[in-house]
């Protein structure tokens, strides 16, 4: 597209290839290109770890046909066969995504509410909340005593006088 200026003067055109670029990133050319630059002029840290990418690596191979096995079936190679038997047989005792949930679940401090209660402070009782052990363990006859006694209650902190104040 040519916008000429100004437009007396005449135009030739001519035909030229449009050429569409596009990303090559996970090229196999491109990624050996990358991980040989890296390994010749890349920091220790990135050796490594290209390194580390080539020992991982399972290298793909064409499994070939059993005679015995049906049509769609392929056989692996013997390695890929043995990593597979292996994780089978060490995944067969594992619990499932359910089992998990249920023992998470169980494991999980609810207290049971009192599902028959028509008033909001009457679905859980204070002894499930928080269990009757503990409360044996708070102090409160000394509080009890002084608010019979028509004095105020002095504890560390002022929220907790002044709403004991008002019981």
């Amino acid at each position: 597209m040519a916008i000429p200026n100004p437009p007396r003067i005449p135009l030739t055109y001519e035909e030229k290839l449009l050429y569409i670029c596009t990303k090559l990133n996970n090229h196999p050319q491109t990624l050996s290109a990358r991980s040989t630059l890296g390994l010749t002029f890349g920091t220790a840290k990135s050796r490594k770890a290209i390194l580390a990418l080539s020992e991982n690596a399972i290298s793909p191979s064409k499994p070939s046909q059993s005679s015995s096995s049906s049509p769609g079936k392929k056989k692996l190679d013997p390695l890929t066969d043995a990593i597979v038997s292996s994780m089978a047989a060490s995944t067969a005792s594992m619990p499932t995504q359910e089992e998990m949930q249920a023992a998470i679940h169980e494991a999980k401090p609810v207290p049971e509410a009192n599902l028959s209660a028509t008033k909001v402070e009457d679905v859980y009782t204070l002894e499930s909340l928080i269990g009757t052990p503990t409360l044996r363990q708070v102090p409160v006859q000394d509080w009890i005593s002084t608010i019979e006694a028509g004095e105020a209650v002095k504890t560390r902190s002022r929220f907790v006088s002044h709403r004991l104040e008002h019981l």
